[in-house]
């Protein structure tokens, strides 16, 4: 049985993806200045903005499926948020803005969230 809390976490992936995600795509440059980045290349914001739609589109989904469905969205989930993490301490490395720490917060919560469920329901 999938509890409730991990549905409640889907829903609420849905819901922070689709707000960072939709302004993304309709103006990235608007929705990147809100971070202190300037982009000269809309195209790679949008490409990432589509990704946070449709992951967050698919929390959304399938927050009612079968449980070896949530162990492959839990393991997608896991891989998503770790390389997210990667690449934003990449980025905070390389100097870019501190602004980008309040991301990399909302990152680790969730992959700290995926792992203890993938942890707790398939091992």
């Amino acid at each position: 049985m999938i509890p409730k809390s991990l549905k409640a976490w889907f829903i609420a992936h849905f819901l922070i993806d689709w707000i960072v995600g939709i302004p993304l795509l309709i103006d990235p440059v608007w929705a990147t200045s809100l971070f202190n980045i300037t982009i000269t290349n809309s195209l790679m914001a949008r490409l990432v903005a589509a990704a946070f739609i449709v992951i967050g589109g698919i929390s959304f989904a399938e927050r009612k499926a079968h449980k070896e469905s949530f162990k492959t969205l839990l393991n997608f989930k896991i891989a998503w948020s770790l390389f997210a993490i990667v690449a934003l301490v990449i980025e905070l490395i390389s100097g870019g803005p501190k602004l980008l720490f309040w991301p990399l917060g909302i990152f680790v919560v969730f992959h700290l969230v995926w792992v203890r469920y993938r942890l707790k329901l398939f091992n």
